[in-house]
């Protein structure tokens, strides 16, 4: 939060990961801190955002040699369903900013290739 000049205050948005995904409040850290877990994950960043039909979706970004569908039913022993990636887009690195953190609004133009949406 800041003051503007003509004394009001203007909100910045939220410091933490903490997102809403379909009317519940998701910590995208929690999600990587399992999906991080699941075999042949080595490196992996989740994001919110929004399909073409407006609806809220998590997606997930990882590297290494992982079944898409191992992983995926290993997170559904771990997480609520409104927790678990709709896709999970295999990358061979994950792209880092100047300061050596994830560049997460440039993870989409990585992208190698997606799996299918979870059914």
């Amino acid at each position: 939060m800041r003051t503007l000049p003509d004394g009001s205050l203007c909100f910045l948005g939220r410091l933490d990961d903490q997102v809403k995904i379909n009317g519940y409040r998701v910590e995208l850290g929690e999600i990587e801190a399992w999906l991080i877990k699941a075999p042949g994950i080595e490196q992996c960043a989740a994001v919110a955002g929004t399909d073409t039909m407006g609806v809220s979706r998590i997606t997930a970004y990882a590297t290494g040699t992982f079944d898409y569908n191992q992983v995926v039913g290993y997170m559904k022993t771990k997480l609520p369903v409104y927790m678990i990636p709709h896709e999970v887009v295999a990358l061979e690195k994950l792209p880092l900013n100047s300061n050596g953190k994830i560049d997460r609004p440039s993870l989409r133009s990585w992208a190698i290739r997606s799996q299918d949406e979870i059914e």
